[in-house]
């Protein structure tokens, strides 16, 4: 069972990595053997097993940018993830998308070779969800449905924030637009039928870009918010603020009278009063050496031995280009 979480120690954010990175340095290396032994179902499917564990072994550390074991994990949760993409029939191809003066990593999924005009969704995840995690949220169901799909990295997501320091902007359209622009360029789009779905903090952001990016037929937001405003200030305590009624426990029967009971003077959520939800403090270890896989790479990656970047200065990299090819797949 590929479970790295029972051998995590609760609430020990570095055992969660170290067992995740283990159990994904592991699947890797039973794919790359598939592979060589000629098992291609086995090791396509091992690849995506394993991208899905290096992006998992990642996840706490988002916190702290700088941690040098961010990229290390990412890009081998990449390079897993393209290797397993050049197994599907057709192929999944990497892109590179024009935006500004760089790019934007993301993948095309056709539903055939033939060429054939097909409706197209572009996809793009939010916050900390990443376009190779979409596969499973979407990309790989709307194809055996007869769609062409797109789906990116923007901007303040993990590709674009981990190689080129881009964080997240309001004005999506200005994001969305050069990435219809790319799609209508792509064999087998139906330019009349292109959507947009947006996920998680992508879906607050995908109905901007909507209202102005008028070539869009159709939007998804699959928000998951009501309010991200109410979110973002609910536990931030103010004088000023008295909190809302779902935030103040009901009092018993025959106790005091609302009319006459003092307002707490902390808020409370979910049980728990904010001073000890804000007094609580995780002190992170010094950044150490990533582990170098000691499995065979599915394609060239960093070593992950590099000292972290700073974060005043994002790093840049260059393409690694769009064509399936550039995968290593023998």
């Amino acid at each position: 069972m590929d479970s790295g979480r029972l051998r995590t120690a609760e609430g020990d954010y570095d055992s969660w990595y170290v067992e995740w990175m283990a159990t994904a340095d592991r699947v890797s290396g039973e794919a790359q053997k598939a592979l060589a032994d000629g098992h291609r179902v086995s090791a396509r499917d091992g690849f995506l097993r394993a991208s899905n564990y290096y992006r998992s072994a990642e996840f706490f550390l988002h916190g702290h940018p700088c941690d040098p074991r961010h990229d290390h994990a990412y890009d081998r949760s990449v390079a897993c993830f393209k290797a397993a993409a050049a197994l599907f029939t057709p192929v999944i191809e990497p892109v590179e998308i024009p935006y500004e003066d760089t790019t934007l990593p993301g993948y095309f999924y056709r539903v055939d070779d033939s060429g054939t005009p097909r409706p197209t969704l572009i996809m793009h995840n939010g916050f900390d969800g990443t376009a190779e995690e979409l596969h499973f949220f979407g990309a790989i169901a709307g194809v055996e449905r007869g769609y062409n799909v797109l789906a990116f990295d923007g901007p303040g997501m993990p590709g674009p924030r981990h190689h080129q320091g881009l964080v997240f902007r309001p004005d999506w359209e200005n994001v969305i637009t050069p990435v219809v622009d790319f799609a209508e360029t792509l064999p087998g789009v139906d330019v009349r039928r292109i959507a947009l779905l947006g996920v998680s903090t992508g879906g607050i952001l995908a109905p901007r870009a909507a209202a102005f990016e008028h070539r869009l037929a159709a939007l998804i937001a699959v928000d998951g918010l009501y309010d991200l405003g109410q979110i973002a200030v609910r536990n931030v305590p103010g004088p000023a603020r008295r909190p809302s009624a779902s935030c103040v426990p009901r009092p018993p029967r025959n106790s005091t009278p609302p009319s006459s009971r003092p307002w707490p003077a902390t808020r409370s959520h979910a049980g728990r009063s904010i001073t000890a939800c804000t007094s609580w403090e995780w002190t992170p270890p010094a950044p150490s050496t990533p582990p170098t896989s000691t499995t065979p790479s599915p394609e060239a990656s960093p070593s992950g031995s590099s000292a972290p970047p700073s974060c005043a200065t994002p790093r840049k990299t260059s393409s690694s280009g769009a064509s399936p090819s550039s995968s290593t797949t023998t």
